[in-house]
């Protein structure tokens, strides 16, 4: 028995990683760790159209997206990603996301992969990560929020605040629906999973797509304006890839 089923996880696993690759062949950090922070350094991600999207009405620039433009020129000139508070209640939605997709799974019998992160195949420096890849045409995002938020979504259903996200995601990934689950065990158990399918909006999509290349050209613009400010940068002696500018630096790497 045990050896059956160490060959049907093993054929399982088989599967999952050729359906991966077929979905593209760019090799991706697992979400979270600290490759996959470094991978999204600069880039305007799905987790964040919210703050693209956010305006005000005497047109000036909204709060969120001027901090959000501010945060991505920093790490683009440092080449570190920036530091981001998370709460306990971010940890606890983070700890218990792999129980929500298996729920999810078993609700629904399909097979969810996790992709890492996405890079958008024509829009440079843009990306984003996905929850979950069901099969060719779907996507699933996770959320596992306090009690107070996951009873409003079943009673309510999505919020408004997560449609950027989710049209980005489909935008990024070019898929046409998205599962959006709402997960929470300390409930009782008929009301743990929510599952709401989120169909892709083309003009949503269009909109969303023109505000995220306005705000790309302009984190490009005041980051070279700063490099044109900073001038040509002078290598640090300590670096062994720099080039060697006289030959008192080159013997100091041979």
């Amino acid at each position: 028995m045990t050896d059956d089923l160490d060959a049907e996880l093993a054929a399982f696993e088989q599967q999952s990683k050729a359906l991966l690759a077929k979905e593209s062949s760019a090799p991706t950090a697992e979400q979270g760790s600290a490759a996959w922070l470094q991978e999204r350094v600069g880039h305007c991600t799905g987790s964040e159209f919210a703050n693209v999207m956010a305006t005000r009405k005497d047109k000036k620039e909204a709060a969120p997206r001027y901090n959000y433009r501010m945060e991505l020129v920093v790490e683009r000139l440092t080449g570190e990603p920036s530091e981001r508070y998370v709460s306990k209640y971010m940890e606890w939605g983070t700890e218990h996301e792999p129980a929500a997709r298996m729920a999810y799974e078993a609700r629904t019998g399909a097979m969810v992969m996790q992709p890492g992160f996405r890079h958008h195949p024509t829009v440079k420096m843009c990306g984003g990560s996905v929850d979950g890849l069901v099969g060719d045409d779907g996507i699933m995002e996770i959320k596992c929020p306090s009690t107070f938020t996951h009873i409003e979504t079943l009673l309510h259903g999505v919020d408004a605040e997560h449609i950027p996200q989710v049209q980005g995601y489909l935008w990024i990934t070019n898929r046409q629906w998205c599962d959006f689950v709402s997960f929470d065990p300390r409930v009782p158990a008929g009301l743990q999973l929510y599952v709401q399918r989120i169909t892709r909006d083309n003009d949503y999509v269009a909109e969303l797509a023109g505000n995220v290349l306005q705000f790309l050209s302009e984190v490009d613009e005041l980051h070279q304006k700063l490099l044109t400010i900073a001038g040509p940068q002078v290598p640090k002696p300590s670096d062994p890839d720099a080039p060697a500018d006289s030959a008192f630096d080159l013997a100091g790497q041979i």
